[in-house]
């Protein structure tokens, strides 16, 4: 019988933020390692930079567009869902690259399913 269970993202410690300090996707800033099960992921912005800055996702790599999640997170306008109970499996890595900085942090969770 499969389980079933509310985890933080793995990048993260304690439930917190994680800065997205990245500028390129191909070196991207680690957000969640999926287990060898099934994790469905949500994961929120928050941009504390005076602009919109373009968020990057890597969704399991990180070369080919179908990769690729990329999203406009706006300035001073609180958390803006990202992703929304997407799965991903197998030990995949989900990395995070934003233009500026270490000024987009990423809060989420992921309901494991094993």
């Amino acid at each position: 019988m499969a389980t079933y269970g509310k985890q933080v993202l793995s990048g993260s410690t304690d439930g917190k933020g994680i800065a997205v300090a990245a500028t390129a996707i191909a070196s991207g800033t680690t957000i969640h390692t999926a287990s060898t099960g099934i994790d469905v992921v949500t994961i929120w912005a928050m941009n504390s930079y005076t602009g919109a800055l373009a968020l990057t996702l890597g969704w399991g790599g990180t070369t080919a567009d179908a990769d690729l999640i990329i999203v406009t997170i706006p300035n001073n306008s609180g958390l803006t869902l990202v992703v929304a109970d997407l799965p991903i499996k197998n030990s995949l890595i989900v990395k995070a690259a934003t233009t500026q900085a270490s000024k987009i942090q990423l809060f989420g969770s992921v309901n494991r399913i094993s």
